[in-house]
């Protein structure tokens, strides 16, 4: 709200005013939280899902991309409690040297995936749908070893948003 306070009138018939400006301050509170990364990363040319995603127990989190590394039972954990959400599992590689056009090697990716939350959380397998492809639909650069590195991996989307939601 601005209000005009004392305005006074000049020689030249001018207007010179004092402006009072109220401001008004809230407290804004929320839970930190870490946004999910959908993806689970491999290793070259490997269908292995890699040690640091798997976990057993309560997780102890020191930073973002540690409690990422959860993914895999905290999609377990939402699945279960939502029984009739489905996950769609994308397998890709780098589509470099061994994994060029190598898509076995992207659906079985998916598959390492989907196996883990069918033995280890129980999910019905109709659940999880498999997609293979070479790269990503949205690829890092296959020139660099980090893109290529980014490109292997499982991209994990879901028919209810509330799954991949932020972690808390």
């Amino acid at each position: 709200m601005i209000k005009f306070l004392n305005p006074m009138k000049t020689k030249s018939s001018t207007f010179v005013a004092i402006l009072a400006v109220q401001i008004l301050l809230t407290n804004v509170y929320s839970k930190p939280s870490i946004p999910m990364l959908p993806y689970v990363f491999f290793e070259y040319n490997s269908a292995e899902i890699p040690s640091r995603y798997i976990h057993h127990g309560t997780p102890i989190v020191k930073d973002p991309v540690e409690a990422n590394h959860f993914i895999l039972n905290i999609l377990g954990k939402r699945l279960r409690e939502n029984p009739k959400t489905t996950l769609t599992l994308t397998g890709t590689n780098s589509n470099t040297d061994a994994e060029y056009n190598n898509t076995n090697l992207s659906r079985n990716r998916a598959l390492a995936i989907s196996n883990y939350l069918v033995k280890n959380w129980n999910i019905n397998p109709k659940r999880l749908i498999i997609i293979e492809r070479n790269l990503p639909e949205k690829p890092g650069n296959s020139f660099t070893r980090d893109g290529q590195e980014e490109n292997r991996r499982v991209e994990i989307s879901s028919n209810n948003p509330s799954i991949l939601a932020p972690i808390l």
